[in-house]
């Protein structure tokens, strides 16, 4: 604590702004060691959010300021949680982008089909995630002869 109480008097330039790149790269050329550092920089992110754009400049300041002197923010461990989220987030993307399309060519071959998709219908197809029931249902679809039909079936 007594770190976050050293360092917070320079979170502000002249004129108000927030500049917490300065605050990280104060502590780093104080000696203080990297846990230090870590803990200053939860507290303070737990008590202000910075808007969007300003947090992105902050960290590409951070990462080129650890590049420069070779000193990393996150531990090993830390960097190695953040790839496995990045990988559950693009794998997580990819599945919620196979379902839509899934859910389209449902709508699209229901609409060729029987003509225009009643609202109820189409939120009911747009609430199944699951693609082998998302599959089935295309099958369905296809051969369908009216919507109360497939409304049955689902």
């Amino acid at each position: 604590m007594a770190v976050c109480a050293l360092a917070f008097g320079d979170l502000e330039s002249g004129g108000g702004e927030i500049k917490p790149d300065a605050w990280i790269r104060r502590l780093y050329e104080s000696g203080h060691t990297a846990e230090q550092i870590r803990e200053a920089y939860r507290l303070l992110a737990w008590m202000m959010r910075l808007p969007k754009r300003q947090t992105l400049q902050f960290r590409d300041n951070l990462v080129k300021y650890q590049e420069e002197k070779r000193m990393p923010f996150i531990t090993d461990t830390e960097e190695f949680a953040v790839k496995v989220g990045r990988q559950e987030g693009i794998k997580q993307g990819m599945n919620q982008g196979i379902a839509y399309a899934q859910q389209q060519a449902i709508l699209d071959a229901l609409e060729l089909r029987l003509g225009e998709v009643p609202e109820g219908l189409k939120e009911t197809i747009e609430r199944i995630s699951g693609s082998d029931k998302l599959r089935e249902l295309l099958r369905i679809a296809i051969r369908i002869e009216s919507f109360e039909a497939f409304a049955r079936a689902l």
